[in-house]
């Protein structure tokens, strides 16, 4: 992997974790474009795995703050 600085990982949690911690992967950044999962922001966060998409806190987060503004009751 000489001279691949960056890779997006279209892989989900386990294989995520896995290819993190492969030889060699301590000098490249990883962009997460697939899994949603939580702990990777958490308990299983990597120092070089950056995420592209929202987690699923995220989305819960974001969910409730339209309900909100949309005045959302029941």
């Amino acid at each position: 992997a000489a001279g691949i600085s960056f890779v997006v990982a279209d892989l989900d949690a386990a294989q995520l974790l896995q290819a993190s911690a492969a030889p060699g992967a301590q000098r490249m950044t990883l962009f997460n474009s697939r899994d949603p999962d939580d702990s990777l922001r958490q308990e299983n966060c990597r120092r070089n795995v950056l995420h592209t998409i929202p987690s699923r806190a995220m989305l819960a987060d974001a969910l409730a703050q339209y309900l909100v503004w949309k005045g959302w009751q029941h």
